[in-house]
């Protein structure tokens, strides 16, 4: 079932993906909830940490290095569900449009535009505020998550490895080293 949020506009995104068939377009609302869900998960449980690691005395409490192992991400690391988020609308536009994700600038007004950038613009629209802000409350840029959805889009379909094929960022781009097994 697909959030109502998403049902409003399923004329718009099946426009975008020149999807008429409503099977077909119900599979690209539901991948497209789908990337939403994960990429929401993850931002709630960054919120999470970071209540944590707000919280000094308890975690000195539980842990005594706590605080000195991690203090924020691991320098160079990319914001995840950002990426995660780009390469997943990236992923859904070729499998359901049947096209490769483009850019297109406007040399004369200085703005990126095209039905990819649309479609991008359009799915971002229906994540609620808190979602789509980062730590430092900034909102991506639809031009930023095009960019970056088209470069990791190009980067998976070079990749040997299945999981980065089907979408999925590799584990040691985001999980701390600390946490690994």
């Amino acid at each position: 079932m697909t959030h109502p949020r998403l049902e409003r506009r399923r004329a718009e995104i099946g426009k975008a993906l020149k999807i008429d068939d409503p099977t077909e377009l119900s599979a690209a609302l539901e991948d497209i909830q789908t990337l939403l869900d994960r990429c929401g998960y993850h931002v709630r449980f960054q919120h999470f940490e970071a209540k944590l690691r707000s919280n000094a005395t308890a975690l000195r409490t539980l842990k005594p290095t706590a605080l000195e192992k991690r203090r924020g991400r691991p320098k160079g690391s990319a914001n995840w569900a950002e990426r995660q988020f780009a390469l997943g609308l990236a992923e859904i536009w070729r499998a359901h449009s049947g096209r490769r994700p483009t850019r297109r600038h406007n040399a004369f007004t200085g703005r990126d535009y095209g039905p990819y950038h649309a479609f991008v613009e359009r799915v971002r629209g229906l994540l609620p505020g808190s979602v789509q802000r980062t730590r430092k409350s900034h909102v991506p840029s639809v031009d930023y998550l095009v960019r970056v959805g088209i470069e990791e889009l190009k980067q998976a379909t070079r990749s040997s490895d299945e999981a980065r094929q089907r979408g999925l960022i590799e584990e040691h781009r985001w999980l701390r080293s600390d946490a690994q097994p």
